[in-house]
């Protein structure tokens, strides 16, 4: 991560890919966090917080196809995130404006990958952190 690509290295850093693929089709402004979730049922996925949002890439597209992860989310640079496997949550640290969270179920229906036109779909930040 350099602030306007995203890289990703598979041998502890003797050489990084290019992974930024179609991210700044989405606009999120300069990258300021990163975060990787391992899913053994949904693949693995890298998370980047941004000025206008998280953004998300699946390890089946190549973690190269990159989509906004949930809404509801106020408009400010997300400077950190963390996930927390055994709660399926990631937690979002946004300047000014608090702590949000997200659960993330490892699941095939995944919230971090649902497109928002599932019925249900409940992919909605939140600004308390049980």
């Amino acid at each position: 991560m350099d602030g306007a690509a995203v890289f990703r290295t598979d041998d502890t850093g003797a050489s990084w890919t290019d992974i930024t693929g179609d991210l700044g089709g989405l606009d999120p402004g300069e990258i300021r966090s990163v975060e990787y979730l391992a899913s053994p049922l949904d693949g693995d996925a890298v998370v980047v917080g941004a000025n206008r949002g998280i953004f998300a890439a699946h390890e089946s597209g190549g973690f190269s196809a990159w989509e906004q992860v949930g809404s509801g989310l106020p408009d400010a640079p997300v400077y950190e995130l963390d996930y927390d496997a055994p709660e399926d949550r990631l937690v979002a640290g946004l300047f000014g404006r608090g702590t949000w969270s997200l659960l993330v179920p490892l699941a095939p229906t995944s919230l971090v990958f649902r497109d928002d036109f599932e019925t249900g779909d409940t992919a909605a930040w939140s600004s308390t952190v049980n």
